[in-house]
Order: C-alpha cells, then sequence, then structure tokens
C-alpha cells in the first residue's frame, strides 16, 4: 500500500507520466511547452520545481481523480508552495472550507484556472484576438481531446469575411488554429475561405450548432466539405446580441466523435470566444449571404500569392498616395480581391468539393 503520509505532489505527477506511453509523453511534454524531456524527469524527482505557469498547465494535464491531490499535496511541499499561482492556492482553500450547499458547482467554476487565466488575459491583453483567442483554443484542445491516448482533434477559429461593397459577408475566413496529430499542435493562423459548402458556413447562416458524424457517409442532400484527415466535425456560431462574428469548427480524425457532452464543451468555448471580438466584427444576420469557394487546392494557389500581392499593392499605393493606409488594412483589401476572384471561379463551374 501508498503510504500516504509520504506522498508528495511530484509523486502524483511521476505515477501519472510513468503509465503514458512513448507518444503521450511527447504529447504532454508539448503541451507544457518543455524543449527538453530531461525537466519533467527532474520534476518528478522533486529536483527542482515547476514555475507557476507549468504548475497551472500541470494540473490541467493531470486527470480529474488525481487533480485535488495533486494541488493539496502543493501545500505541503515549502518550495513548491512559494510558486503556486494564486488561482491553485484558492483551490487548496476550497478544499479545507465546509462546502457551500447553495452553490457549491459554481464556485468551482469561478475557482477553475482557466477562468482565472481567461479574466487575467481579458484585462491585460494588447493583442486582444491573438491572445485571448489562443488561450480558450489550448484550453478546447486540452478537453477535447481524449487522454492519456490522443485521438487527433483541431479546433479553428472561423471570422466572418469583411463584406463586399454590396455589403453582404459572402464567406467565411479561418483564422487561428490549433490541434493535436495529425494536425500542428502549436496556435498559428490559417490563412483560407470557408462558404456556404461548409459547416461552418451553415452554423453561421442558421446561427445554429451543427455536427456531421461520418464526414463520408453523411447522407445529407447538400454534403458539406472535409478537410484533410477530417472524418467527424461539429460547429457552433459566435453569437451576441447584435449578430454573428463567426464559428468555431472542432474536427477529429475519430467517426462519431462528437458526443452531446463534448457539444456542450464547444458550446462553452464558443461563447467564451466572444470576448476575443469587438462590437464591430459582429455582422447583422440580413447581412450574411454565403456563397460556395473553391475547394482547397484551387484555393491554396491564390493564398500563396497573399504577400507578394500585399508587397505590390503597398508599392502601389506609395506611388499614388500621399497618407498610406496601415499594413493590415492593405491586407484586408487584397484578401477581399482574391474572395472575388475565387467566387468568380465557382461562377466559371469550379467544383466546391474537395
Amino acid at each position: 500500500m501508498k503510504n500516504e503520509s509520504m506522498t508528495t505532489w511530484y509523486n502524483v505527477l511521476d505515477e501519472y507520466v510513468i503509465l503514458l506511453k512513448k507518444q503521450e509523453k511527447r504529447a504532454f511534454e508539448a503541451a507544457l511547452g518543455i524543449a527538453s524531456p530531461s525537466t519533467v524527469i527532474r520534476w518528478r524527482k522533486g529536483a527542482t520545481i515547476p514555475g507557476p505557469k507549468h504548475l497551472e498547465q500541470l494540473y490541467a494535464l493531470l486527470p480529474e481523480k488525481q487533480r485535488q491531490e495533486f494541488v493539496s499535496l502543493l501545500q505541503r511541499d515549502p518550495r513548491a508552495w512559494m510558486k503556486t499561482p494564486p488561482s491553485l492556492r484558492a483551490l487548496v482553500q476550497e478544499q479545507s472550507e465546509p462546502e457551500d450547499t447553495h452553490s457549491p458547482s459554481l464556485q468551482r467554476k469561478l475557482l477553475d484556472p482557466f477562468f482565472l487565466r481567461i479574466l487575467r488575459v481579458q484585462r491585460e491583453a494588447s493583442e486582444r484576438f491573438w491572445e485571448i483567442g489562443t488561450e480558450i483554443l489550448k484550453e478546447a484542445v486540452m478537453r477535447m481531446e481524449t487522454h492519456p491516448t490522443r485521438t487527433g482533434v483541431q479546433v479553428t477559429l472561423a471570422v466572418c469575411s469583411v463584406p463586399q461593397s454590396d455589403a453582404k459577408v459572402r464567406s467565411l475566413r479561418a483564422s487561428l488554429a490549433l490541434g493535436t496529430h495529425p494536425w500542428p499542435d502549436y496556435p498559428h493562423y490559417e490563412d483560407y475561405f470557408l462558404g456556404a459548402e461548409t459547416l461552418a458556413g451553415r452554423v453561421v447562416t442558421q446561427r445554429h450548432s451543427g455536427r456531421v458524424l461520418d464526414l463520408q457517409q453523411q447522407g445529407m442532400s447538400l454534403p458539406v466539405t472535409a478537410m484533410e484527415h477530417e472524418r467527424s466535425s461539429a460547429a457552433f456560431p459566435i453569437l451576441n446580441k447584435v449578430g454573428v462574428a463567426g464559428a468555431l469548427v472542432v474536427s477529429s480524425v475519430q467517426t462519431g466523435f462528437f458526443t452531446g457532452e463534448r457539444l456542450e464543451l464547444i458550446e462553452v468555448f464558443a461563447d467564451l470566444l466572444r470576448s476575443a471580438f469587438y462590437d464591430h466584427d459582429f455582422r447583422d444576420p440580413s447581412s450574411i449571404d454565403l456563397r460556395l469557394m473553391p475547394k482547397w487546392s484551387v484555393q491554396k494557389e491564390h493564398i500563396l500569392q497573399l504577400q507578394p500581392r500585399v508587397e505590390a499593392y503597398y508599392q502601389k499605393l506609395l506611388r499614388q498616395e500621399d497618407a498610406l493606409p496601415e499594413l493590415p488594412v492593405i491586407e484586408e483589401r487584397v484578401r477581399q480581391e482574391m474572395e472575388c476572384e475565387l467566387l468568380h471561379l465557382v461562377g466559371l463551374g469550379e467544383s466546391p468539393v474537395s
């Protein structure tokens, strides 16, 4: 039997990590942002103490049944307690206090390190969309993915494209994304268009969630387009009282992945992502008029020309105008031109099916 009085936070960590397979250990280290595996080995032995950020991450990555023991044992190690962030200290205090029978679930939710972290980022972020969006996508991947064996998921934040001259939104643009193998396991910007043929396009148009349990056997009169590796997907629109800003799309390499419980999680993260947008990013529902977009292989040829075209556009304006617009404005103009060109290709008969 395990001697409870001798158990330490690093014993809990070691008992979890030692059961992971080689690929799972690499994924665990990647989620922590650790460059050297020896760092985790030293933590497991108690030779060194993780910093506040890594303690929060370790807590989030541990299975639910081991989290409470891990955080309570931090208090017994003075070295670790000095580095324990306020969010985890609050959890220890909550465990030691009598339970409030009136609102225990609300207390636990408010004291969750992730929610506290999001509140802090909202207050301090200088790059609102990137910083808030990245934090939320990281948490979404961690909670959507299976542990310890990884299934393979990706979360993508798709935003409404800037309206054309007729004030209509004709497409969405894939923006922030993060996943686990076979997708990139780091936050990055995607840059392609999503039209009415996609699940994201449908949920934005209908302002209602959607899922496809098997993208290869949909049985739908108008099947949605699947991306590479994607076997099932689910999406929620990002809404406020004004309108819709885009959609949160979650993809999986496994069919039938999106259970009712996972759909509820996606809805929570879609609601949280509302804080990454400004009010002017939300489009009136009457302006949403999505069209079909070409398949990715066709779009790719155009997207690769984005930066060269932005540079050429900048040089043109440099010769013609005294006051140059900022670079993001120029990029948006070029994207609008590309969107028109791609819509024109579909009008000429280019199939949107990948």
